[in-house]
């Protein structure tokens, strides 16, 4: 399936695999950071920062990515 993704993607290809590598070593940085910020402060404050920064990637990706605004995106911002 990953294959026929890649061969379906608009920019190429190689780019899929880019992307896909890139977004991987995000959410690595991303979890990483949130144990980080457990180990340093509080359960509490990173379940915070989480709740905060989850729908802030709703709204980055309807920007850059221009994705399409749907239902479940406006529910999950909320």
């Amino acid at each position: 399936a990953i294959e026929r993704e890649a061969k379906g993607f608009g920019p190429g290809e190689e780019r899929y695999y880019i992307v896909v590598g890139w977004s991987a070593i995000v959410w690595q940085d991303f979890f990483l950071g949130a144990i980080g910020v457990i180990f340093y402060s509080s359960l509490l404050f990173s379940s915070i920062l989480i709740s905060v920064l989850l729908p802030a990637i709703e709204v980055l990706s309807v920007i850059f990515y221009h994705e399409n605004v749907q239902v479940e995106n406006v529910v999950e911002i909320v």
